[in-house]
């Protein structure tokens, strides 16, 4: 095209034609050469591809992917790339039609709007696409096995069989529910590890001891895409956990002569409820009144301190054990001073540097919301004018039950009447003082100490209205007033 141009302007000067003015783009800048090439996922037939933003002064509008079976990053200039895609202004594409099992080599271009091309190709990467083997037929669903505290942060999920879960907010696929409050544990990531067997999800803290329930969603599904069954076998029991990630211990550094900082605080870790330790990022030196170089105090309330009864600097120079009075599960603040490091600076007091929190490891009374069990098998049977109820206790599983109560209705169990105290472990009753023709329902309640009593078991029965049965009514009627009478 150059000599093209240099051709016509030779013409007209030489048959004396007027100069003839040739439009040619003002653009001679080259995009920047596309940088961080990596490849995303190989794929059944296709692999996908990801890069860096690459940078042109008026902008890069698409990218060349050239590829082929052979690396051009070898000392044979002959060799190639024999094919090339391209995308438009993207950081992602995938390259479809490849041959499974064949390994692909890749680098890339950026272009601008006048076509200018980076000069060089990215880096090279390779990948071969495959596809993933499934065990073929296989049509059952992965099953929960267990699930475990490992840290209190940390929980381990354990699946029957090699699992998926999702790639955006895998998180969401998992619930934990306390099976003592009903309370939900957040959730805050999930992670396959290498077996492909367990997810571990990470949480919000635990309560120690506490009994969680963790329910898998119906987006984890096995290899053969076969999602989870929920109600079936979905869920898995586990304790929380009071046991925290050790905070890494600081590596020993050299004193350096030229050293003009003070130490920091690295980070708290409260052991119980009477007893921390403050890690510093290098050794240090307490001050002759070790009592005054720490003060703890409530976060909300400065006035509010917290009694210090022991400081000691550990061997190994960076941290620091420190017992107090029976802390509260509230929100403490750690003011320090006077601390300073082996080259004689001191801890930085400016803008409350020297100032961390920590929460304390006081008993929480959680409120008892918590109804006991039912009765069960609640059985009646009219007999000689009276009805005989029996049942099978409540299991009573948090050991609080204070009573039974039975309730009468005449109306079908619309209403009942105030109902009568029964004792905890009575599993029969008999109704006395009926009348004769009218359907009674009978419900029995439980009630625990703190005043929650559970919907109860209810059960129906029918006195006859004529026949031998009323008179013997009427004579368990006047035994009943007489015992009654007595008990009073």
């Amino acid at each position: 095209m150059k000599n093209l141009i240099k051709l016509l302007l030779v013409v007209s000067l030489t048959f004396g034609l007027a100069p003839y003015t040739f439009a040619q783009s003002a653009d001679t800048i080259l995009p920047s050469d596309v940088e961080n090439l990596k490849v995303k996922e190989a794929g059944d037939s296709e692999i996908t591809l990801t890069w860096d933003l690459a940078t042109d002064d008026t902008g890069v509008t698409n990218y060349h992917i050239y590829y082929g079976t052979q690396s051009v990053t070898g000392e044979d200039p002959k060799v190639n790339y024999t094919k090339v895609s391209e995308t438009e202004d993207v950081l992602e594409h995938t390259i479809t039609d490849l041959k499974n099992g064949t390994t692909y080599y890749f680098a890339m271009t950026a272009l601008d709007a006048t076509g200018n091309e980076s000069e060089y190709y990215s880096n090279e990467v390779n990948a071969a696409p495959e596809i993933q083997e499934v065990e073929e037929g296989d049509t059952e669903a992965p099953e929960v096995v267990s699930a475990e505290a490992v840290f209190d942060t940390e929980v381990y999920v354990e699946f029957s069989e090699p699992v998926i879960i999702p790639k955006s907010n895998p998180e969401d696929a998992f619930a934990i529910q306390s099976n003592k409050t009903l309370d939900y544990l957040e959730v805050l990531d999930a992670k396959l590890d290498k077996s492909g067997n367990v997810v571990v999800l990470t949480t919000a803290v635990q309560s120690a001891e506490m009994p969680y329930i963790v329910t898998v969603g119906i987006d984890v599904e096995d290899l053969a895409g076969n999602p989870i069954v929920s109600g079936v076998s979905d869920v898995a029991m586990f304790r929380g956990t009071d046991l925290s990630k050790e905070i890494p211990e600081p590596k020993e550094e050299p004193v350096v002569k030229s050293d003009t900082e003070g130490p920091f605080v690295m980070g708290i870790e409260v052991f119980s409820d009477t007893e921390l330790k403050v890690t510093f990022n290098e050794k240090v030196n307490l001050g002759i009144d070790i009592v005054n170089n720490f003060k703890i105090a409530l976060e909300s309330d400065p006035e509010q301190k917290l009694t210090i009864t022991s400081i000691q600097l550990e061997d190994d120079g960076y941290t620091v054990a420190i017992k107090t009075e029976k802390q509260s599960k509230v929100t403490y603040a750690l003011a320090i001073t006077g601390v300073s490091d082996k080259a004689g600076n001191i801890i930085d007091t400016k803008d409350e540097a020297n100032v961390e929190t920590f929460q304390g490891k006081g008993e929480t009374t959680l409120l008892d919301l918590v109804a006991p069990e039912n009765v069960t098998g609640l059985v009646s049977k009219a007999v000689n004018g009276v009805v005989n109820l029996s049942w099978s206790a409540s299991i009573d599983s948090e050991n609080d039950l204070t009573g039974l109560i039975l309730y009468k209705s005449k109306d079908k169990g619309k209403t009942y009447d105030n109902g009568t105290q029964i004792s905890p472990d009575a599993t029969t009753y008999t109704a006395y003082g009926l009348e004769p023709g009218i359907e009674y329902y009978f419900k029995v309640t439980a009630k625990d100490e703190a005043g929650n009593e559970n919907n109860g078991a209810v059960a129906s029965a029918t006195l006859p209205a004529t026949g031998p049965g009323v008179a013997l009514l009427v004579l368990a009627s006047l035994g009943a007033g007489f015992l009654s009478r007595r008990r009073g």
